[in-house]
């Protein structure tokens, strides 16, 4: 695999890709900026429930311990955003990775992956 922070996408995160699905939301584009190539390729994946894309990128064995900024200053791992957005095939990839922590808690909150799936259904 290459270097995370050579990893470059020709299209997801690109301002055609945002422009064409995401009308309205081009504040997007302006988070994540403190992610490498591959995190935020991963992020982007997770965010458009593209389980494919995921698997491609290494979703299944590749570092998932890095914050993705979802709003501006409000941070998660990409677990729990997998599940509060009910990505259950991105998380079914996650779930192979020996590395990917289920276990981990909103700080805010003191809940869990699982918690917050049921909660946001």
């Amino acid at each position: 695999m290459e270097d995370s922070r050579s990893f470059k996408s020709e299209y997801v995160g690109s301002d055609c890709y945002i422009k064409e699905n995401f009308v309205g939301m081009s504040a997007l584009k302006l988070l994540n900026n403190h992610l490498s190539n591959l995190q935020n390729e991963i992020y982007w994946s997770i965010y458009i429930d593209d389980d494919e894309k995921l698997e491609a990128l290494g979703g299944d064995h590749v570092s998932l311990d890095f914050d993705m900024e979802i709003s501006r200053g409000v941070y998660y791992k990409p677990v729990i955003v997998a599940a509060v957005m009910g990505r259950t095939e991105c998380l079914k990839l996650m779930l192979k990775n020996p590395d990917c922590d289920f276990d981990i808690t909103d700080t805010k909150t003191g809940t869990n992956a699982f918690w917050l799936s049921a909660f946001y259904g």
